[in-house]
């Protein structure tokens, strides 16, 4: 019984992490995350560990002295952090390293569920979306296009005419899903030590089918980049420079090949040089916009400059792009960090990333120290996937486990036998 509850506990929050929901990135969403995090921790009898208690200090230290100087109380702000952190603490006791593959085996199931729905899509459009019409939960969530649905494990949205069938997945949006999908593809990888043939490893090939289905700039540049590192950290011999040819001729190949990569990184960075007009725009008409991936960097570049130590506290009005009535908000989660939390930010996050990525290739016997870190970044550099739970979890990782090797048990095991769920360490894996 424990352990049913413990998966369905996971699966709520990785469908939450998607935030394909009104529900799911509201106030009401985030308690109700909180509270279920709060009973399960009852539940399991977990005590409350030193690391936890010194995460919390540190946060209500800064919360106090961010009150302090800008004199604008947020609530919400500091309880929405806190409810990362103890959603972190709580996944981190029950799954210890498992929680790598558990992370792995279920955007794996939820992949292959996600290819049979965008199969439906491509065939017959319309006829999904009635279908999703039925089961929809999304809400009214304010999108810029013409339909939005979501039924809990699949996103659909109309785009109009110019609509390209992508595969949202259980996400908000397909790049955030690539993220996603291209980090479950990197725990595939290192846990099978690059296993590439389709017979022996087929979850590598459903996940990457997944992944080209999402027409991601995000999902491809993470990929491209991943692939070519691993052939040369962890491929032995000559091989490993054919492999890092293939990878980096494939990579630019499609980057100035496909429209959406080359010419949409290039719209991109105009849009950003001309990201005072957004905002002269927003202030006049009132509305929000978005500041895309270069123009929400200056954004968060302004906001630093303004706030360096420990940036503007959750107080929305500070922000540069704030302007009378109006709003261009920052989707590149780094100029997120950057605008929000300053310095203080930039470093908690750059160095628990840095001790994240090192232990996971050690917990895998990789020498790929940097792989973990390269996808974030990727990642981080689109979207703000620091607000995803389990995102931020695995992020954070170390946080919540102290100094140590783990190892993944390969040695002298069969394909079959590695993908069990059987793992030693040498030390005891969390304080208490």
């Amino acid at each position: 019984m424990d352990r049913f509850i413990k998966n369905v506990y996971f699966l709520i929050i990785l469908i939450f992490s998607g935030r394909a929901t009104v529900f799911y990135q509201s106030q009401e969403g985030i308690i109700f995350i909180f509270l279920l995090t709060v009973i399960l921790w009852f539940y399991f009898h977990k005590p409350i560990g030193k690391s936890y208690g010194i995460v919390v200090g540190v946060w209500l230290i800064y919360c106090a002295m961010v009150f302090l100087r800008n004199g604008e109380f947020t609530p919400f702000f500091y309880f929405r952090y806190l409810t990362y952190i103890t959603v972190a603490y709580l996944l981190v006791n029950l799954f210890r390293e498992h929680l790598f593959l558990k992370f792995e085996k279920t955007v794996y199931v939820l992949a292959f569920i996600s290819l049979f729905f965008y199969t439906w899509q491509v065939v017959s459009t319309e006829s999904l979306f009635q279908f999703a019409r039925m089961l929809d939960v999304s809400g009214e969530m304010g999108r810029r296009s013409e339909e939005y649905r979501n039924f809990l494990i699949y996103t659909i949205e109309n785009h109009g005419r110019d609509y390209l069938n992508r595969n949202y997945g259980f996400v908000f949006e397909p790049g955030s899903y690539s993220v996603y999908l291209s980090l479950a593809m990197l725990f595939n990888l290192l846990r099978t030590k690059i296993n590439l043939k389709p017979k022996g490893n087929l979850p590598l090939y459903i996940l990457g089918l997944a992944l080209i289905t999402t027409y991601s700039t995000t999902g491809y540049a993470a990929l491209g980049l991943l692939v070519v590192y691993l052939a040369f950290r962890d491929i032995k011999g000559w091989s490993k420079y054919v492999y890092l040819l293939v990878g980096i001729t494939v990579v630019v190949y499609f980057y100035f090949k496909l429209d959406f990569m080359h010419n949409k990184i290039e719209e991109l960075y105009v849009q950003g040089q001309d990201i005072e007009e957004v905002i002269d725009r927003a202030a006049k008409s009132g509305s929000s916009y978005s500041g895309g991936r270069f123009g929400g960097f200056i954004i968060g570049w302004n906001d630093f400059i303004q706030f360096p130590l420990l940036g503007r506290g959750g107080v929305t009005i500070l922000s540069s792009g704030m302007v009378g009535q109006g709003k261009v908000y920052i989707v590149n989660g780094l100029a997120n960090i950057m605008s929000q939390f300053g310095l203080f930010g930039l470093v908690v996050f750059f160095y628990f990333l840095y001790k994240s990525s090192v232990q996971l290739a050690h917990y895998f016997q990789s020498k790929a120290l940097y792989a973990f870190f390269i996808v974030i970044m990727v990642g981080m550099t689109a979207f703000s996937i620091h607000y995803h739970y389990i995102l931020f979890t695995i992020m954070f990782y170390s946080l919540y486990s102290i100094k140590g090797t783990f190892y993944y048990k390969t040695q002298n095991k069969s394909l079959k036998e590695r993908n069990e769920n059987t793992f030693i360490y040498r030390i005891p894996s969390f304080r208490r």
